[in-house]
């Protein structure tokens, strides 16, 4: 038949096409760098879940850590020859960028202990980085009297190849060990509360869920997000492809969305395939458990929920954040703290789309089941920002001044600006940098012609750090206030 001979041809150019696209990518891919040492070393003492078997302890899994980092030491930092390193390598034990040059290696677990306790926080970095964008926030709990505990994540905080060889579940392992671990230090009284930065944004929703359904797990008092990764861009999916291929050695390049150099002491710049594969599983998986929960009727006993996260986001979804989790809150469970982009008039013809489809869309609705706050300018003169305040059921106010502006030729936050000051060491403002030779990496001004440098313009003058970060901090210490008083104080 005709039309059956029609469709085979149709398959069969579709087939054809797929595999074109794809073969064509994976020749593509050859075009990147040489692998490094740092890509293919895999580091055996790593944890692993379906290997090492639940942690009984996070103590445990610090003794794990040491292992983990004494076999970097051993088997790639001193074995790697100065002379054949770029200046700025974070793996260069001489240089300016090694992060075991500082008093502490926060590429490491760590925890912060107040002195007076009135409760704990567990907090978790975000993909390809490491406790270290935690730091800050980390300090705020510790100066409201919580004991801070930052897991790292197996893979991370090493090699960018170490992410080649972890999955999810060994993540969500590890937070549950720390969880367990930071009730027992903190004791029965006092309020236990979660906070998640991108993938680890993630990862803490994962364990709120789960500890709906099992009765084992603690649910946290109050949990706290800044750019969860709900739902992240729709290439995550495919990135699981590379397998048919990159296990041939000729293509191993192919595994990899991109190898650059390694000068960011606490955050990769290479990006294993696998890596967004996993981050693209955990948010099925969120979505699967949501759907299932709500239907269940089982929701209601989740804390309350507050996020903050940028309009603009190249890394997660910003509208996943609005309709796959603040919307299936129960109304009153929590508030999603939005930033804009820079409205001031002279820049709104070069913003790209010129205005905000999300934050329109919750501007005029009704039915809003959270508490919405919008940080934007104070007028289309202003580089001066409120904050803007709606209810469930009440229309946005006129605006609380926050005292903040945006810097000049700063035009939007970013994905991995949210949870840095502008102080910080590393991501800040130039004047803040730790030493002279290190480099600035929130302040890079590369200028020339395009297509020489091997990193992406675009990533080297990405925003690395938030000029709004004091209102995060006024907003958890408000929010903090109302624990602290119910919860009496002890000494640790």
């Amino acid at each position: 038949m005709r039309w059956l001979k029609a469709i085979r041809h149709v398959l069969t150019g579709l087939v054809l096409i797929g595999l074109t696209i794809y073969f064509g990518r994976a020749f593509d891919a050859l075009r990147q760098p040489d692998l490094r040492p740092w890509h293919e070393l895999k580091l055996e003492a790593e944890y692993r879940l379906a290997e090492d078997g639940p942690l009984a302890s996070f103590d445990d899994y610090l003794e794990i850590e040491d292992r983990v980092f004494e076999e970097l030491e051993s088997e790639l930092i001193e074995k790697l020859s100065p002379d054949n390193l770029p200046t700025f390598s974070r793996f260069d034990s001489a240089g300016p960028m090694f992060p075991g040059r500082l008093t502490r290696n926060w590429n490491r677990s760590f925890e912060l202990r107040p002195k007076v306790v009135v409760g704990g926080v567990v907090l978790i970095h975000g993909l390809t980085d490491s406790p270290y964008s935690m730091r800050s926030l980390a300090r705020v709990f510790e100066q409201q009297g919580y004991r801070v505990v930052a897991p790292r994540m197996p893979g991370h905080g090493t090699t960018p190849g170490g992410l080649q060889h972890v999955d999810w579940e060994d993540w969500m392992a590890v937070v549950v060990a720390a969880v367990r671990h930071t009730r027992q230090q903190i004791g029965p009284e006092h309020p236990l509360m979660l906070g998640g930065y991108s993938n680890g944004g993630a990862l803490t929703v994962k364990y709120v869920l789960d500890s709906i359904d099992d009765e084992a797990l603690e649910t946290p008092s109050r949990v706290f997000l800044w750019s969860p990764a709900i739902a992240v861009t729709r290439f995550a999916a495919l990135a699981n492809l590379h397998k048919a291929l990159s296990w041939v050695s000729y293509f191993e390049r192919f595994a990899w969305e991109g190898i650059q150099p390694e000068f960011d002491p606490f955050k990769y710049n290479s990006f294993a395939k696998h890596a967004g594969w996993q981050s693209h599983r955990i948010s099925k998986a969120i979505g699967s458990q949501l759907d299932r929960l709500t239907e269940q009727a089982k929701l209601e006993g989740l804390p309350d929920i507050y996020t903050f996260q940028s309009i603009v986001d190249a890394t997660v979804l910003t509208n996943a954040v609005v309709r796959g989790l603040h919307d299936r809150l129960p109304p009153g469970h929590g508030e999603l703290i939005v930033f804009g982009v820079n409205r001031v008039a002279k820049l709104e013809e070069f913003i790209s789309p010129p205005n905000d489809p999300v934050m329109w869309a919750l501007r005029d609705r009704l039915d809003l089941p959270f508490a919405l706050t919008h940080v934007t300018n104070r007028d289309p003169n202003s580089l001066e920002v409120v904050a803007r305040h709606r209810t469930e059921s009440e229309p946005f106010d006129a605006g609380t001044p926050l005292g903040l502006s945006w810097p000049p030729q700063v035009y939007s936050l970013s994905h991995v600006a949210l949870p840095i000051p502008p102080d910080d060491p590393f991501y800040g403002r130039r004047e803040h940098v730790v030493s002279e030779q290190a480099l600035a990496l929130g302040d890079l001004r590369p200028r020339g012609e395009k297509g020489i440098l091997r990193v992406p313009v675009a990533q080297l003058m990405r925003l690395r750090f938030n000029p709004f970060f004091p209102y995060i901090e006024r907003r958890l210490v408000e929010l903090l206030a109302f624990d602290r008083e119910r919860s009496g104080p002890r000494d640790d």
